[in-house]
């Protein structure tokens, strides 16, 4: 197992920014989870973890001289043990348990934020179906109005039809009555004249016989009173 986070990037101590960098990246790929290599590896999780942690240490100058001060430190303790070096290398062992556990951490923190983003992109998903779903629900009940005020206004449309031609068949039939009731009238007024005419003729012969029988009695009169010598006798 790895002593130190030189170890675990396996690096010198004295090891430049850009090896750093180059080791971490080639140790990144090999222990990442998702390698092929890695499906059977219970252990490529944490190692992956570890190195990801030993690299934010190491990449960072402050953190990485802070780190080198205490692997000194450790070292003189190694040298010379004593209660208060024990006391020292227990400390610093808490610190790289922390610096592990700070990782563990970071890594949940980042499942979590996935998951979150994972379920915050699926609400926005199903807003967008209900807002689809409104929308086309809204574009039916506008096409059903639609087509409900189509077919209101074709009926308004027939019924004005229906009611404009029984009125124009009303109003032929009553011209129709009037001109046969004119022209009834106007027959009536010419027979009444004919039988006038008729009338007056009539009467207009009666009188002339009248006066040609009065002319005959007169006459007959007149002979009368001259005598039979005035006949020829």
């Amino acid at each position: 197992m790895a002593k130190t986070l030189y170890d675990l990037l396996e690096v010198s101590p004295g090891a430049s920014p850009e090896a750093i960098s180059a080791a971490h990246k080639r140790l990144a790929e090999k222990y990442h989870p998702q390698h092929p290599g890695n499906q059977d590896n219970p252990d490529a999780l944490n190692l992956y973890k570890a190195i990801n942690d030993a690299f934010r240490t190491l990449a960072q100058p402050e953190l990485r001289q802070r780190y080198d001060q205490r692997l000194a430190a450790e070292a003189q303790a190694d040298a010379a043990p004593s209660p208060a070096s024990r006391l020292w290398i227990w400390l610093v062992g808490l610190l790289v348990l922390g610096a592990a556990g700070g990782g563990w951490h970071y890594h949940s923190k980042l499942e979590y934020e996935k998951a979150r983003a994972l379920a915050e992109a699926e609400r926005q998903a199903r807003e967008r179906r209900e807002i689809e779903l409104a929308a086309e629900t809204e574009k039916a009940r506008i096409a059903q109005e639609a087509a409900e005020a189509r077919r209101q206004a074709q009926a308004e449309y027939e019924s004005r039809r229906n009611f404009e031609a029984a009125s124009s068949q009303a109003n032929y039939a009553l011209r129709a009555q009037e001109r046969a009731a004119s022209q009834a009238a106007q027959e009536a007024r010419y027979q009444e004249q004919q039988r006038r005419n008729q009338e007056r003729e009539q009467l207009r012969e009666a009188q002339m016989r009248l006066e040609r029988d009065k002319a005959l009695l007169r006459q007959m009169e007149y002979d009368n009173r001259r005598g039979p010598s005035y006949r020829g006798y």
